[in-house]
């Protein structure tokens, strides 16, 4: 028989109680008895787990010991109460550890496809950088972001402060954003990227035509509507530089790709 319209569970009173419970999740000594039918939901590497994994869910237990135990905790709150940690993005703690926790939360949920927790973990990050960029700190969550995760969505939410302030950036000198430029190479190579793509539509878009004309060899090329090159390689260095526009792998110009 289905449930009525407008029934609802409460969640979170289950993950308190353990009632029902079905499933373990461990992480050294902490242990939270969940329930399969949640953390699937949340999960997608629960309803799709790798060959290890499935023999855990067999045992109904998942170590998860070798992860970052706060993020672990974050994302078993999450998949109970749409939200995590209320602590840790309060005026109680210091913004560059709040930081460091939506990044690791979103470094996780990346990895296990959780990616509701994904969303609010980087949105919650969006806010913070915005106030930490310029205080001294922003090296600390580039360096979290690169050496843990290829996840484009993290690493957009780092470049973009590079590409919306760079001449603020420009005019003051031994920051740490300029340590991580010099010290992160990959984070160096997308935000010089990005800049470049952003600068090349801002100049198609100039021309009535929406072309792009390369200045190295003088070839002009369109823009389509969702901002990429239709250009499979300039003449000059002989190289693909864009994809082909019946390709999956175009790079759009207006920022990373998404996977």
């Amino acid at each position: 028989m289905a449930l009525s319209k407008g029934v609802t569970l409460d969640l979170a009173g289950y993950l308190d109680s353990a009632e029902w419970s079905d499933l373990e999740i461990c992480h050294g000594a902490d242990s939270y008895k969940v329930h399969c039918i949640v953390m699937c939901s949340q999960l997608g590497a629960l309803r799709h787990p790798s060959v290890e994994m499935e023999v855990e869910l067999k045992n109904d237990a998942i170590d998860l010991s070798h992860e970052e135990k706060d993020a672990v905790a974050s994302m078993v709150q999450f998949a109970y109460n749409d939200d995590y940690d209320n602590e840790l993005h309060s005026c109680s703690r210091d913004l560059t550890e709040q930081a460091l926790h939506h990044v690791r939360a979103c470094i996780l949920a990346f990895r296990y496809k959780a990616y509701g927790l994904r969303n609010l973990a980087a949105n919650l990050l969006k806010g913070l950088v915005e106030e930490l960029w310029s205080k001294g700190r922003f090296g600390f969550i580039v360096e979290e972001i690169y050496e843990n995760t290829k996840d484009p969505m993290l690493r957009n939410i780092a470049v973009d402060i590079v590409v919306n302030h760079y001449a603020t950036i420009a005019l003051i000198r031994g920051t740490d954003i300029h340590v991580a430029l010099s010290s992160v190479a990959k984070f160096s190579q997308d935000c010089f990227t990005t800049m470049c793509r952003k600068k090349i539509v801002e100049e198609a878009r100039l021309d009535p035509t929406n072309r792009y004309k390369f200045s190295c060899c003088g070839d002009q090329w369109p823009i389509a509507n969702d901002g990429c090159l239709e250009r499979v390689e300039c003449r000059t260095w002989n190289t693909p530089i864009i994809k082909s526009a019946d390709k999956e792998e175009r790079i759009s110009l207006s920022g990373s790709n998404t996977p």
